[in-house]
C-alpha cells in the first residue's frame, strides 16, 4: 500500500466501465493467479485494451486494499496463435463477483 508497483494480468470480460461524459475515466478488473483487483485509471488507453486483454498497470494500491490506482496502462498485442489459451486465463467466471462488489 502506498508504494509504486506493477501489476500484470488479464482484463476480466464485462468489467470495463467508462464515464458517459468523459471517456478518460475507466474502471476495470484485472485477474491473475486466481486473484483479481479493481483498477481505476484516468487517461488514454492503447487500442489493444479490451476485454480479456493482457495488461500491465503501474500505480499504487489504495489504503483500503480494494482498489488499484493506475498511472499507466500497457496492453499486449494479442497473438492469433495463443487465442484459445489466452481466453481460458481471463477470469470470466469472476465477472458476476466483480459486478456485485461494485454495488456494495
Amino acid at each position: 500500500v502506498g508504494q509504486n508497483v506493477r501489476l500484470h494480468g488479464n482484463v476480466i470480460s464485462g468489467t470495463i466501465q467508462k464515464k458517459k461524459n468523459d471517456g478518460l475515466n475507466l474502471r476495470f478488473a484485472v485477474y491473475s493467479g486466481k486473484k483479481w483487483v479493481e483498477v481505476k485509471y484516468k487517461g488514454l488507453v492503447p487500442d489493444t485494451f479490451k476485454d480479456c486483454a493482457e495488461v500491465v498497470v503501474n500505480g499504487k494500491l489504495a489504503p483500503s486494499g480494494e482498489l488499484f490506482n493506475a498511472k499507466s496502462i500497457t496492453a499486449k498485442c494479442p497473438s492469433k496463435y495463443d487465442s484459445q489459451d489466452h481466453a481460458s486465463g481471463c477470469g470470466n467466471e469472476l465477472t458476476p463477483v466483480v459486478v456485485a462488489s461494485r454495488k456494495k
